[in-house]
């Protein structure tokens, strides 16, 4: 049977998590901008301290993070950011964000414009297997909505997270 003395949760390992938390909330709110520190800066800041708060050898440790860098889980999730990001991007350049709204408008009654998000968020969603990708295309769509209606924006971001 495996050691399971080494398997034990213990907080320690909590901390560099905590640090990339209370490092960007820190920053965006003494600075009252959370785009003042950007995101992957605060990201190396805990890595840093996980660097210095454990035994392992500096070989363990790089060894560690590339495994964990090289997650199929995680490159597949950056994949879909980049390529959700791609995809908002060009249908917003392509005028396909208005074209959506508008027609959406003209079809879908304002007080359904809600349901009908949540049921077109939630179909994409299922469809591509991916939420967030689903979420970030929308995203784009949803704000549209915003602008040209008098949709509450709030319930929109609501209905599109489900």
């Amino acid at each position: 049977m495996a050691n399971t003395k080494d398997r034990t949760p213990k907080f320690s390992a909590l901390i560099p998590l905590f640090v990339f938390v209370f490092t960007f909330l820190g920053v965006g709110i003494y600075q009252n901008d959370f785009y003042a520190l950007p995101a992957p800066i605060a990201v190396i800041v805990g890595i840093v301290v996980s660097f210095i708060l454990f035994r392992q050898t500096i070989t363990s440790k790089i060894n560690t993070l590339l495994k964990g860098c090289g997650d199929d889980k995680i490159l597949t999730m950056c994949l879909i950011y980049l390529l959700a990001g791609a995809f908002a991007a060009i249908t917003n350049e392509t005028g396909s964000v208005n074209a959506i709204v508008n027609l959406g408008l003209d079809v879908i009654a304002i007080q359904y414009i809600y349901v009908g998000i949540f049921i077109i968020a939630g179909f994409l969603s299922v469809s591509t297997g991916t939420s967030v990708g689903a979420i970030v295309a929308l995203a784009p769509i949803v704000v549209g909505f915003e602008d040209e209606s008098s949709a509450d924006l709030s319930i929109l971001c609501g209905a599109l997270l489900r």
